[in-house]
């Protein structure tokens, strides 16, 4: 059976480190080396692979976490997103890493889904790498939750609203993609809210509940909202943490 466009992806997301290392860039047993983010002028070696999760790189300085394709994306100019991601970066990748993969067109839902899909798994990657001083970190040890712990479940926020965007942007979406889409919803992104990762099944990130903090008995205010439903993600359908749930 040949491999589908999700299992090569999944595939090449574990030859982080080694793709690194191919660009010159030393990263074994958790060294830091510069950052790869064009926006982050590093004068010091601030980013790493995470060792609990080796498939993810994050920078201590700008707080910018991605995989192999944004490593890509910053390092060479492989595509991130639309036709040229299936038929470039995905073929160029596979040959490198001998990985057995034969292009097809992809329809034009299945594209969207796969867009979606990544942008999800970014804005979750984002809203994880709040800082250990800041107000989402308050609102975390506020409801007793360990800090690590939280990150880990997907919980997480933004401290600042344009930091959000232009890291969003740096990860390769458009601010005109992103607002079609919904992740650039105010009522969502905020700093005055817990933001939590909701899964499928499998893990993947499909949408968010966000918690706002502000929020008091008798208020004007939503306590929560949710993403909206969509394809892989249907409200009151699926809950958070459900991935594990069914391990």
């Amino acid at each position: 059976m040949k491999n589908t466009e999700r299992d090569v992806i999944d595939q090449l997301k574990d030859h982080l480190a080694e793709y690194l290392i191919s660009q010159g860039i030393e990263n074994e047993d958790g060294k830091l080396f510069t950052c790869i983010n064009p926006q982050h002028d590093d004068s010091t070696p601030s980013c790493g692979v995470i060792p609990s999760n080796p498939q993810v790189f994050h920078c201590l300085g700008c707080e910018t976490s991605g995989d192999i394709f944004h490593a890509a994306y910053w390092l060479e100019g492989l595509p991130i997103t639309d036709k040229m991601f299936y038929h470039e970066t995905l073929v160029e990748l596979c040959k490198r890493f001998e990985i057995e993969y034969e292009p097809r067109e992809l329809t034009e839902p299945e594209k969207e889904e796969f867009a979606k899909l990544r942008a999800f798994l970014d804005a979750s990657n984002v809203i994880k790498s709040f800082s250990k001083d800041g107000i989402i970190s308050k609102y975390v040890e506020e409801k007793g939750w360990n800090i690590d712990t939280a990150k880990l479940h997907g919980i997480g926020g933004i401290e600042k609203y344009d930091d959000y965007v232009n890291k969003m942007e740096a990860l390769g979406h458009s601010k005109e993609y992103l607002t079609h889409e919904g992740f650039l919803r105010k009522d969502i992104f905020s700093r005055n809210n817990l933001i939590f990762t909701i899964h499928d099944s499998a893990g993947v990130p499909v949408a968010f509940a966000a918690r706002n903090m502000k929020w008091k008995e008798g208020s004007d205010l939503s306590k929560y909202v949710n993403s909206s439903s969509w394809k892989r993600y249907t409200k009151g359908a699926m809950f958070y943490n459900l991935h594990n749930a069914v391990k």
